[in-house]
């Protein structure tokens, strides 16, 4: 397999493990069926990104690996099916950062586990092209989920600090159902939080920043009200408020 040249982004940045993740970007309907029913030789050829766009390209053979890719992406997301290289692709748009298409890559893969990665836009003078396919990588055991805390002492109160990390918090305005949003949004446990003397819930709790930045992206995209903090300034009061 060819290398990519140093005008396009290599996809080995999304992991730890300096290899590409797996991705999770799918779509589940087009026109009136769904894209896992339409033959590969129908898909149109993928489009080279724009200039100043950088495109997200997630191989989603399956109407699975589009359900629970699309699951995740912002709703504004503009999305097409279209066919690289031989392989059933998703190509997301609208990037204008690399920095962002990187994590969305990144946070999609752990996610949804499907192959994807990151092209970028044509220089002066290049040509604009789609990079080849990277080689498979091995996939996570698990996706990157906040890191654990301990749960207050049940029948008695017990608040603790989060630690050293990054804090990804929402208002909820003391509504209840907005937990319920929450951890639709984020198929993960909420907690409850006291920051600044405030109760908030705690959407996710990790040491990735990038991670963190991408579901504040995500949970802004909703519409609700979210914040990264310093988690050695959120204190734990309750580690499901589901329960």
């Amino acid at each position: 397999m060819r290398r990519l040249s140093s005008a396009r982004l290599a996809p080995n940045r999304f992991t730890k493990a300096g290899k590409i993740g797996t991705l999770a970007l799918t779509i589940a309907c087009l026109g009136n069926g769904l894209i896992g029913d339409r033959t590969l030789a129908q898909l149109a050829t993928c489009q080279p990104p724009k200039a100043n766009e950088y495109l997200l390209l997630a191989v989603t053979p399956s109407a699975e690996d589009q359900a629970r890719v699309t699951a995740i992406l912002p709703v504004s997301s503009p999305t097409t099916t279209c066919n690289y290289l031989g392989e059933t692709v998703l190509r997301v748009g609208g990037f204008n950062a690399p920095e962002t298409a990187n994590a969305w890559a990144e946070y999609v893969a752990k996610q949804a586990k499907v192959s994807a990665f990151v092209a970028k836009p044509p220089t002066s003078g290049t040509p604009s092209v789609l990079p080849p396919l990277p080689p498979a990588a091995t996939l996570p055991t698990t996706p990157v989920a906040p890191t654990p805390v301990g749960a207050p002492t049940p029948n008695r109160y017990n608040p603790q600090p989060l630690g050293s990390g990054y804090a990804v918090l929402v208002n909820y305005y003391n509504n209840p159902t907005i937990a319920q949003q929450v951890a639709a949004s984020t198929g993960q446990t909420v907690s409850l939080v006291s920051y600044g003397q405030q109760p908030y819930l705690l959407a996710s709790f990790t040491s990735d920043q990038s991670a963190a930045n991408v579901l504040l992206q995500a949970l802004t995209d909703k519409g609700l009200w979210a914040s990264i903090v310093d988690g050695r300034r959120v204190m734990l009061l309750k580690s499901n408020v589901g329960q």
